[in-house]
């Protein structure tokens, strides 16, 4: 019984001492003080394979965001056969508040693991956020 306590003690410590050091991090992060005053730019890459269905909805909700000045949303089309690219083209014509892309990725496997890699290749800013297009934010 007591070596039960001790390890349910120790757990516990253990689990304090981790949100603790976590929490620290992520307001060290977030609170830093950069002499330039930025915190990075932001990349969010969304790969979508035959779901136009979700791209209206999802579009308006990421242009209705308050982006930081140089975030860019790199869409990765993963083989479409629906009308997904012709409402990807219609996109890159938009005015937006951010920069705006898509690539088409055509005979990759099953899964969005390449799909995903390429548009982290893409990439150029300092975060990178990754999202669905069934996943619309909130705000």
């Amino acid at each position: 019984m007591n070596e039960w306590l001790a390890l349910l003690a120790a757990c516990s410590v253990g689990y304090v001492v981790h949100s603790a050091a976590l929490t620290w991090a992520c307001r060290r992060a977030l609170h830093s003080n950069d002499p330039e005053g930025e915190r990075g730019t932001v990349s969010v890459i969304v790969c979508i394979r035959d779901d136009a269905q979700y791209w209206p909805a999802w579009w308006a909700a990421m242009k209705r965001q308050n982006w930081p000045e140089g975030t860019e949303v790199i869409a990765i089309d993963d083989g479409s056969t629906d009308e997904l690219p012709s409402l990807l083209d219609q996109a890159v014509r938009e005015e937006v508040p951010f920069a705006f892309s898509h690539h088409r990725l055509d005979g990759t496997p099953p899964g969005k693991r390449e799909a995903l890699s390429y548009g982290v290749e893409q990439a150029s800013g300092h975060w990178l956020l990754l999202t669905d297009v069934d996943c619309l934010p909130a705000g």
